[in-house]
């Protein structure tokens, strides 16, 4: 386990070097990687609100079916 958790910090260290770099070769300057950094990290949390949102009515729904089979009384 621990070195999958290794592993997967060391691929998140050089995406963040590699987006980095390639805002810098862009031409954007040498801010821009914080702007890249906001930007990915607006992204994945509209992802997982997004994907919250889908689960959170999936599980209304599938309540809401599940009281409807059951008799009343």
């Amino acid at each position: 386990m621990t070195g999958i958790n290794h592993s997967a910090f060391n691929l998140a260290n050089a995406g963040g070097a590699g987006l980095g770099g390639s805002a810098i070769a862009a031409g954007w300057g040498w801010t821009s990687p914080t702007l890249a950094v906001i930007g990915l990290a607006i992204a994945v949390t509209a992802g997982r609100l997004g994907r919250d949102d889908q689960a959170a009515s999936a599980v209304v729904a599938r309540s809401e079916r599940v009281a409807s089979d059951q008799p009343v009384g």
